[in-house]
């Protein structure tokens, strides 16, 4: 028996068409990535690879949890716990952690750390352009929001703002 399961991986590893559909194994040699080879060798997927597709959230009620939780992370500010976790969150909302996952991925196009990390850092750049609070550092602002520290924080801004906090702060300081 291990030596018929040897020689099958053997031909499978060096004669790949036998374990593909007719056809596909050109298009999979050819492929890129697998956004590629899905559609090269098997059915299409979502965007989210059929995660969600048993959901018994209803569209109307996923809406009602998109208002309820931009309001209470809002309202309440609760981006600013460097702890925050979906968890946490989802018993805020009273709702399991499975469904407020899929709420953010499917209807706001985020994870959870990037939700929660766009709040941060609009937070942060708000108070990086008031003249009230030039007198604190960057370091200070970015915790003060939520950020867990200075390289997590530098390296969000600049890949959302195309600039460094400093530059961002002495520009519009400078406007304003």
């Amino acid at each position: 028996v291990a030596v018929a399961v040897y020689a099958m991986g053997y031909l499978g590893f060096f004669n790949s068409e036998i374990l593909v559909q007719p056809g596909a194994a050109d298009s999979i040699r050819q492929a890129t990535d697998f956004g590629e080879i899905r559609e090269a060798g098997g059915p299409p997927t979502s965007k989210h690879g059929g995660k969600y597709e048993k959901s018994g959230l209803s569209p109307e009620k996923a809406e009602a949890y998109v208002a309820s939780l931009r309001n209470i992370v809002e309202e309440e500010q609760l981006y600013t716990d460097s702890t925050l976790t979906l968890n946490q969150l989802a018993e805020r909302l009273d709702i399991s952690p499975h469904n407020l996952s899929e709420i953010i991925n499917t209807r706001l196009g985020q994870n959870f750390f990037d939700f929660v990390n766009a709040y941060r850092l609009e937070a942060v750049k708000r108070d990086l352009a008031d003249p009230q609070k030039a007198h604190f550092t960057i370091l200070a602002l970015a915790l003060d929001a939520g950020f867990n520290s200075k390289t997590a924080f530098n390296g969000i801004f600049k890949k959302h703002t195309g600039m460094t906090p400093s530059d961002y702060r002495r520009r519009r300081l400078s406007v304003g």
